[in-house]
């Protein structure tokens, strides 16, 4: 399966908002947490804030405090630090503490490398619709490093992040479906969850839902709705679908005529943008 990838700390520092869930009916909300951790390094007295409303236990506080010394804002880094603050925000409960932590134990980020620790942490997030943390605790079932690969359990946790239209995960769990070895093939579920995912520009599930109608997987052979969805692929730099469509020239295939031409047109838009991705050069 290519192009897996996972959600990290920093990419989700400031967006907690975007799934807002209150722990304690009184304290700090997601908005002035948010706000107390921008306002961070602009002034000391703001550090200084944040450190008193952790210290009083708000577990949002703890949170936003704990990142600080992660990515080092307003101080310095401190793995120790941040990892003590998470800890206590994560332990009443608040889900982006426990994700960020499964993200320390799993990143081995000023401790030694620990999946079970990373999937207990990401449990307890994913449990409360964590969608990052249900999409990384997939990822780990799925690639079986450290854990034993389970594409059923993937799934189960890959879904709770696409039913909030995480694409990644739509197109993971979808893919699950189509080519798991060990889970019952569904090409229905596949076409549903692949369609959500290139409906939003992924480009891998634009190709994959492409090879879907290319081969009649779960839906009717229609050469037509295939060849469009690997040109919207191509066009997003999806270098499979580049293949296809060289393929299909080549071949007179999914409605095209016999060309040579742009079938060698197509394989080099292939090559080269596998070299681009890769940072490889080519011949001076």
């Amino acid at each position: 399966m290519k192009g897996l990838w996972r959600f990290g700390l920093i990419a989700l520092v400031i967006t907690t908002s975007a799934w807002a869930h209150t722990v304690a009916a009184s304290g700090l909300d997601e908005a002035q947490a948010d706000q107390l951790f921008q306002q961070v390094g602009q002034a000391d007295s703001n550090l200084v804030n944040l450190r008193e409303l952790a210290a009083q236990g708000d577990p949002l506080a703890q949170d936003r405090l704990g990142q600080t010394y992660l990515i080092g804002k307003g101080t310095d880094k401190d793995y120790d630090q941040a990892r003590s603050w998470l800890l206590k925000s994560a332990q009443q409960g608040y889900p982006y503490a426990q994700f960020r932590l499964g993200f320390i134990f799993e990143e081995a980020m000023g401790v030694p490398k620990d999946i079970k620790q990373a999937v207990h942490w990401y449990q307890q997030a994913a449990e409360q619709g964590n969608r990052a943390a249900a999409y990384n605790l997939g990822l780990l079932y799925q690639q079986g490093k450290e854990i034993d690969a389970d594409d059923l359990q993937a799934a189960k946790w890959y879904l709770i992040a696409a039913e909030q239209g995480l694409a990644v995960a739509q197109l993971n769990l979808g893919l699950i479906y189509a080519e798991s070895k060990t889970v019952e093939h569904d090409f229905s579920k596949a076409h549903h969850w692949l369609l959500k995912a290139a409906k939003v520009g992924n480009a891998k599930a634009q190709y994959n839902l492409g090879l879907l109608y290319a081969e009649g997987s779960g839906v009717e052979k229609d050469n037509v709705v295939a060849l469009d969805w690997y040109r919207k692929a191509a066009a997003s730099g999806e270098w499979w679908a580049m293949y296809a469509i060289s393929v299909a020239y080549r071949q007179g295939e999914l409605g095209l005529p016999l060309d040579s031409q742009k079938a060698d047109e197509w394989y080099k838009k292939f090559i080269d943008s596998q070299v681009v991705a890769k940072g490889l050069k080519g011949p001076n």
